[in-house]
């Protein structure tokens, strides 16, 4: 399955999404992907992360009911649940304002149970 590392804009892509059983959708295709922007903060303070954001996706191709679940590594465990909550919202905003197509022979209905891993990592 494709992962979506932290960046700082929205791609045109052909990354495949894939389910809460780890199986890929190859009918399912991001026609615009919003790469979740590392927060400055966390990044000054050396946190990094990872969330596996749920979601299901409309007819339309728009994410509902966007569900991120973030962990954060640090040594400042008062910044943990800080750290938590912005990587959450930054893959949040990453997953809403991305868009997917599907085939035309594909049932036009809610596709449910996606998920996607993002990474908060540093480049070594």
């Amino acid at each position: 399955m494709a992962q979506l590392m932290a960046g700082p804009a929205c791609l045109d892509s052909d990354f495949i999404v894939g389910d809460l059983h780890g199986e890929d959708h190859p009918h399912l295709e991001y026609t615009e992907q919003c790469v979740a922007p590392f927060p400055a903060s966390l990044e000054r303070a050396g946190i990094s992360g990872r969330c596996e954001v749920g979601f299901d996706i409309d007819p339309e191709g728009v994410p509902v009911d966007v569900a991120p679940s973030c962990t954060a590594w640090t040594n400042l465990p008062d910044w943990k649940p800080f750290a938590e909550a912005m990587f959450a919202a930054s893959a949040t905003r990453a997953m809403e304002h991305s868009r997917f197509q599907r085939p035309a022979d594909f049932p036009q209905k809610t596709s449910t149970g996606l998920v996607q891993p993002v990474r908060f990592e540093f480049a070594e």
